[in-house]
Formats: C-alpha cells, sequence, structure tokens
C-alpha cells in the first residue's frame, strides 16, 4: 500500500510529465501548422508557375501567328491562300509518288 509520501512523489512526476506533454504538444500543432502553410505556398507558387508558363505558351503562339501573318502579307498571299498553296504542293507531292 502507498503512503501519503509516495502518492505526493508520484503526483509531482504525473504532473511534470503533463507539463512535458503539453509542450510537446504545442511543437507538434506548431510544426503541423507550418508544414501547413508550406504547402500552402508551394501550391500557389505551381499555379503561379502553370498561369505564367500558360501564358507564355499563348503569347508564343499568338506571336507565331502574327509573323506568319506578317510574313504572308508582305509576300503579298494571304494566310488562306498560303494555306491553300501548301496543301496543293503537298497533294502533287503524294500524287507523284
Amino acid at each position: 500500500m502507498l503512503c501519503l509520501v509516495e502518492y505526493l512523489a508520484l503526483n509531482q512526476q504525473l504532473d511534470n510529465l503533463n507539463t512535458v506533454l503539453d509542450v510537446l504538444e504545442r511543437r507538434s500543432d506548431h510544426i503541423q501548422e507550418e508544414a501547413k502553410k508550406l504547402i500552402r505556398e508551394a501550391r500557389e507558387a505551381r499555379q503561379n508557375s502553370s498561369m505564367a508558363s500558360n501564358g507564355d505558351k499563348q503569347e508564343d503562339s499568338q506571336s507565331g501567328e502574327d509573323s506568319k501573318k506578317e510574313e504572308a502579307a508582305r509576300d503579298g498571299v494571304g494566310v488562306e491562300e498560303d494555306k491553300e498553296v501548301k496543301q496543293d504542293s503537298k497533294s502533287k507531292e503524294n500524287t507523284e509518288e
């Protein structure tokens, strides 16, 4: 049977253990919040990067179309006429083979 002194010692040890567990819980919560923050920031960075690269692709595609139109305009041939000429030349190549 435990005497009063042993109960008090055990109670003190349990209080100390509880204090340590509280500190660990706060640290764990802090680490979890930091991890969530990092995940959020990484997701935003990926989305921004994706949007930027999609914008670059659209700009590249648009500038490619613009330069084709400019080249065709300088040559005096419309873009549609230029496409028809290319298709006709491909058709002739296929029939010659």
